[in-house]
């Protein structure tokens, strides 16, 4: 037994040398992984088939698009994706890369350059990416890895408040039944109907999106107006109802006037 054990090390050591072959080259290469310049680039493609989104520009102001659904006012968030990108470094090149579960992104600039990139992001092991055009295989390092993984979800996009981030805290609530003021609610349940206007989400549930709300026919289902008022001024919240949609309530505040919010009731 004694004589089999140097050459069992050895089997071993030999197939962990085989492996790491087999996946990675010897020397970090420490390259930038995007070769388009991002002040260029005015139009992005995110995934394919059905679940496709796109990230256009129109005099720099950027929106993103699934079929019907358009978000607006994504500038930050979009100047969040190119400075991630354009900081993603190779850490080495790589031999295999997964054949599903992947993201692609394609970049194309007015002048009609093209590049497209596809991501494989890992949970144990180095995060991936594959040059489309070349097939080029590159293990990244993990410097904004979480960051792009994120941002190239649609959902990233889409945003969970009715009202400016910059609002933490209201003073006060006022509801308005077309032209009738409300009675005054007590303070506890003021500050719980706040928290929930500002962010309409069961606890521990994601935010829902009414999708399906028609613009053309919401002042005939307008419900309420709730005026929030903050240390920098009020912010009006609009409710709708129609029991026939799939969440009777749609929620939308004048803050950010193209997101839907949809909820089973209020709070």
């Amino acid at each position: 037994m004694r004589r089999l054990l140097p050459v069992l090390l050895l089997l071993v050591l030999g197939y962990v040398v085989w492996f790491y072959w087999q996946e990675f080259t010897d020397r970090p290469l420490r390259q930038p992984l995007l070769r388009t310049d991002p002040a260029t680039v005015s139009r992005m493609t995110v995934g394919e088939g059905e679940e496709t989104f796109t990230i256009a520009a129109a005099d720099r102001r950027w929106t993103v698009r699934r079929g019907n659904t358009e978000l607006y006012d994504q500038d930050d968030r979009v100047a969040e994706l190119l400075t991630t990108l354009a900081g993603l470094r190779t850490d080495s090149v790589v031999y295999r890369f997964p054949q599903r579960d992947f993201s692609r992104l394609a970049l194309t600039t007015p002048a009609g350059g093209r590049e497209e990139l596809d991501f494989a992001f890992a949970t144990h092991g180095p995060h991936r990416a594959r040059v489309v055009a070349t097939g080029d295989v590159y293990a990244l390092a993990p410097a904004g890895c979480l960051a792009l993984q994120r941002l190239l979800r649609f959902g990233a996009y889409r945003g969970e408040r009715t009202v400016a981030d910059a609002v933490t805290a209201v003073d006060s609530v006022r509801v308005w039944y077309g032209d009738s003021l409300a009675a005054a609610l007590p303070p506890a349940a003021q500050d719980r109907l706040a928290a929930w206007l500002m962010r309409p989400a069961r606890p521990a549930a994601p935010v829902r999106y009414a999708d399906y709300f028609d613009e053309v026919m919401d002042q005939d289902k307008a419900l309420a107006t709730y005026v929030l008022y903050a240390a920098d001024g009020p912010h009006r919240v609009r409710v709708y109802r129609d029991s026939l949609w799939p969440a009777p309530f749609v929620i939308v505040g004048e803050d950010h006037p193209r997101r839907y919010l949809a909820a089973d009731s209020l709070r």
